[in-house]
């Protein structure tokens, strides 16, 4: 009962930091596109049955959500995995995955995105977030295989005078290593696919919290108050936070249409 009070307490809390956040502290520098998948989509991908998803992150911040939502919706018949049977490095993994599973669709939420760390390790960010997007890029062009993947704000911010929201059609120019190497997948997923969702999405909150941390940011919050410690939180930043059960719900919408390419969700809708 404790669970399911707190559970709750923390989506309460996340829809008025959303609200908050939107209203409040939208920041012009930040991605813009509102969440709302438009009428004039193609017709409908999947016509029939259910289409086989492999989820690649299932237990991280945005994976667990998706993982959620989408094995309530018939439309998608998903197949959860984690690092510890898919490790997107290693590119048996991958062969593996499809030969036993052998899907039709492939959400990769797997990435290296410790952006500190990534400065210090440019090589592990370049493997995580360039190489072995390359590789499953390859592998799901050649079996016919939809590719779903994220990205970031992060492959922007060099244009230091811009004072309006970035749009897809914006010249990315990434300042940091975790930059480069995001948007350095994200020039492989267009060069080597040709069915692909391409996702830049910011600022990421939500109820699992990353799967590299323990909890989530107002569960840290909360704990570090009870226990009387001192909070240390930037304040040099300014984003437009993405709850990932929203980007879950809109997602899921978008990936039945047949309108491949970039898109950048960001924005929480109100409800």
């Amino acid at each position: 009962m404790q669970n399911q009070l707190r559970r709750g307490y923390a989506q309460n809390i996340f829809s008025v930091l959303g609200f908050y956040f939107t209203i409040f502290t939208h920041n012009p520098l930040t991605l813009y596109r509102l969440y709302a998948i438009p009428y004039t989509l193609s017709p409908p991908l999947l016509y029939n049955g259910s289409m086989k998803t492999l989820l690649i992150g299932a237990n991280g911040q945005l994976g667990s959500d998706i993982n959620k939502v989408f094995s309530a919706d018939s439309a998608y018949q998903l197949i959860p995995t984690v690092r510890e049977e898919l490790d997107i490095t290693k590119t048996e993994d991958i062969q593996n995955a499809l030969k036993k599973y052998s899907p039709e669709m492939i959400i990769s939420t797997a990435a290296f995105h410790r952006v500190d760390v990534c400065e210090n390790e440019p090589d592990k960010a370049y493997q995580v977030n360039a190489l072995a997007i390359s590789a499953l890029a390859k592998i799901c062009h050649a079996q016919n295989i939809i590719l779903v993947h994220f990205s970031t704000d992060y492959v922007f911010g060099a244009d230091k005078k811009r004072n309006r929201p970035y749009t897809e059609d914006d010249n990315p120019g990434p300042v940091n290593a975790y930059g480069i190497s995001k948007l350095a997948g994200e020039y492989f997923v267009k060069y080597l696919s040709e069915k692909y969702f391409l996702i830049r999405t910011c600022g990421l909150y939500g109820i699992a919290g990353p799967a590299e941390k323990k909890g989530n940011f107002v569960d840290n919050i909360i704990a570090k108050s009870n226990e009387h410690k001192e909070i240390s939180v930037v304040n040099d930043q300014i984003l437009t936070p993405t709850y990932t059960l929203d980007l879950a719900n809109n997602l899921k919408e978008l990936l039945k249409t047949q309108n491949y390419g970039l898109y950048q969700f960001t924005l929480c809708p109100f409800r």
